[in-house]
């Protein structure tokens, strides 16, 4: 069992740090990262303020930061932020636009155990790539302040057909589906009790912006966990 996604020289996830890199300007940022921004950040955000107001010092873990916008995002809020993510070349991403204010580092669960405690762990668009779950789950919830929240987006399981994504160049990435009862289970065996459960359906900003997407069904589902 492993700890999820490990760094490697075929990463899949390294050739496709240009298509995730959410630190350029919003016109060149594909629909299929700027999901991430418009439909499940404001989500998490709004969790964030009313479950965890209190930023200011804390240390946060970004796990599977990509290049590390939103790991950034926590950084403004107050969040002391540490990004990790396997992909070698989503981290060179990650440092070369905000290395300054965050720190980030090549890894996985593992390395957010031995960094603990946080007060808050967050991953966005991650853990359903991770086959061994349970492993991932029991280390983010080990590495976690008691009262401390762990907050993620995955795929709502309505949302993808099949057991792998297909992305442009012939970059295939695994997905392992899930809904919230089987992420609940896994959180109350590692100790931690559900505090959030969102399906966010896409904006009629977004569809007006993207239009591909009118008529899709919801592609996230946002889940908050505390530690007690």
């Amino acid at each position: 069992m492993t700890d999820g996604p490990r760094a490697s020289a075929d990463n899949p996830w390294d050739a496709l740090s240009d298509f995730f890199d959410t630190s350029k300007v919003a016109d060149e940022i594909p629909a299929g990262a700027a999901d991430n921004i418009l439909i499940a950040w404001p989500v998490i955000f709004q969790f964030l303020d009313v479950l965890a107001p209190a930023a200011a010092g804390r240390r946060a873990v970004d796990f599977g930061c990509g290049t590390g916008s939103f790991a950034h995002a926590l950084h403004a809020r107050g969040y002391t932020v540490t990004g990790i993510d396997p992909s070698p070349s989503m981290i060179a991403r990650a440092r070369a636009a905000y290395g300054e204010v965050v720190d980030f580092q090549v890894g996985d669960a593992a390395l957010v155990r031995d960094q603990a405690p946080f007060a808050l762990i967050t991953s966005i668009m991650a853990l359903q790539f991770v086959a061994e779950i349970g492993v991932v789950v029991d280390a983010l919830a080990a590495a976690l302040d008691r009262g401390g929240h762990l907050v993620f987006a995955v795929h709502h399981p309505g949302a993808v057909q099949g057991d792998v994504l297909h992305f442009a160049g012939g970059v295939d990435v695994p997905i392992f589906m899930r809904d919230a009862a089987e992420y609940h289970a896994l959180a109350g065996r590692a100790g931690l009790q559900p505090v959030l459960e969102a399906v966010p359906p896409f904006t009629a900003a977004f569809v007006a912006r993207y239009p591909d997407y009118a008529g899709q069904p919801p592609e996230y589902l946002i889940l908050g966990y505390e530690k007690r």
